[in-house]
């Protein structure tokens, strides 16, 4: 339960750093997300990582 907060929170501090390039970095998601055969490895990558958490208790 910490260690899932301090990671949160780590995100939180690295997203609020990269604040100022958001536009940037939102654009180039956008390309990315527009290529399918990136949706589909992203959602795979997601899903296994919402099962490690799940399942790892």
């Amino acid at each position: 339960m910490i260690k899932t907060i301090l990671i949160f929170i780590l995100l939180f501090v690295i997203l609020w750093l990269f604040k100022n390039k958001l536009p940037k970095i939102r654009n180039k998601l956008k390309i990315l997300v527009n290529n399918p055969l990136f949706r589909s490895i992203a959602l795979r990558g997601l899903f296994r990582i919402v099962r490690f958490l799940i399942f790892r208790r």
